[in-house]
């Protein structure tokens, strides 16, 4: 026997158990009921012989419910039911979540009325869409929190349950409690509350005119939609998608400007009023300048993406000037090259690249020597001679390289200095 296509989410199953709960409804028992059945046969009943399905299907299942729609879930902002109507093939997503192509909405009562096959009379579905309503409406108190109250937030002990996203959340835990000063010095958090008890939050960023809500963690899936909604009427910026974003990806956000239509790829950056001992995991504002700089663009070559507390990037210096740069994933900032001859890190301003040896070579180095270090193994003499130029004294050199008494030196180097009235390039009487 194939599966049977389940009949409520995860959520709206949670909202009718409670409901059950609290108010003993018929309709909502009812839902229960027809829920559990389908849910047991696929437990139980799944790949028994095919010539047991109908049976199955005509003792147990269609005396219950019909077959108009199937796999029902809240959208809370419209307070609609969205579900699959006969006929459509159900669409997954990641973590096999149920996507919106094939589906439709409408008012819970008439879907759900569609679905059951007992009779209710109008005053029982009054009653019961309003207990939806005062469910839904419990789970969404908005408030906008900021400081230490960030903090006490984050800390599962205050969550209505660990489910869902929220649940999952790696900074949910007594241990992370010290990484959270990025948010409480720099930003708010728009929770909800059920029971005095977190239901959802998500991470406020404030920049300017713009207002960007960043991931949205919830206990129940359909308060994603909530939040969403509640960006939209207050005008807010939010993620192109609320699912978890890879290092190296640049968020992209959807804006009031455009009605919420097309992505926006915008780099954001702020800058941290101090630089915190320890980071949280962050969504959107991944990278970091090694600094005070977090950014939601990969330029900066920092990730911000441990949950132990710690930014992930790699601390390079030039040998040269000693300048610091940063960078993940065995990936060399671009500002920096490695030169194998001297097995260092050089900047952009303290190195140059020769053809002859194909690496990078600092330009402050004193002197190179074709009988020593450049033999002419791994450096002929007739490839220098080839590309010198001649200077004003008709010295054959390279801008970079002069050759003095067979031996060749840098420009750069303090132990060589041009003498003006002769014109040439004269070893210093020090060196």
């Amino acid at each position: 026997m194939n599966k049977l296509l389940p009949i409520l989410s995860t959520s709206l199953r949670e909202i009718i158990d409670t409901i059950v709960k609290k108010a003993d409804d018929p309709i909502a028992k009812e839902l229960q009921y027809v829920d559990t059945i389908v849910n047991n046969i696929n437990d139980v009943c799944y790949g028994i012989k095919e010539e047991l399905e109908q049976s199955i299907l005509d003792t147990i299942v269609n005396p219950l419910i019909t077959d108009e729609v199937r796999m029902l879930s809240i959208r809370v902002g419209e307070f609609e039911v969205s579900f699959l109507p006969k006929g459509k093939t159900p669409e997954y997503g990641q973590r096999n979540t149920w996507l919106r192509h094939n589906r439709q909405t409408g008012k819970p009562a008439r879907i759900f009325q569609k679905l059951l096959k007992k009779e209710f009379k109008t005053r029982e579905w009054e009653i019961f869409t309003n207990l939806i309503k005062a469910e839904l409406c419990e789970c969404a108190d908005f408030q906008l929190v900021e400081g230490e109250d960030i903090r006490y937030w984050y800390l599962d002990d205050n969550y209505y349950k660990c489910d869902g996203t929220l649940g999952n959340s790696c900074m949910r835990y007594e241990h992370a409690q010290p990484y959270f000063d990025i948010y409480v010095d720099n930003a708010k958090m728009l929770i909800t509350t059920k029971d005095g008890l977190l239901t959802g939050r998500a991470i406020v960023w404030e920049i300017g005119d713009i207002t960007l809500l960043d991931r949205i963690y919830t206990c129940f899936d359909y308060l994603e939609n909530c939040f969403i909604d509640y960006a939209k009427e207050h005008k807010w910026w939010i993620r192109e998608n609320n699912s978890l974003l890879s290092t190296g990806d640049d968020q992209g956000w959807l804006t009031p400007d455009d009605n919420y239509e097309n992505v926006t790829y915008r780099e954001f950056t702020i800058t941290l009023k101090k630089t915190p001992e320890q980071f949280p995991y962050v969504d959107s504002f991944r990278y970091f300048d090694g600094d005070r700089i977090i950014s939601t663009g990969s330029s900066y070559h920092c990730a911000l993406d441990s949950t132990e507390g710690e930014w992930r990037g790699e601390v390079y210096t030039c040998a040269n000037c000693g300048a610091t740069y940063y960078g993940y994933d065995d990936e060399t900032p671009e500002e920096l090259h490695w030169s194998e001859y001297d097995d260092a890190y050089y900047c952009n301003d303290c190195c140059w690249y020769s053809d002859g040896l194909d690496d990078y070579i600092s330009n402050n180095e004193a002197s190179i020597d074709v009988i020593g270090r450049w033999s002419t193994s791994n450096y002929p003499e007739s490839y220098v001679t080839d590309n010198l130029v001649e200077t004003p004294d008709g010295t054959e050199c390279s801008s970079d390289i002069v050759k003095i008494d067979n031996r060749y030196f840098f420009v750069s180097s303090n132990k060589i200095t041009f003498n003006r009235e002769t014109g040439r390039y004269e070893i210093r009487s020090d060196s």
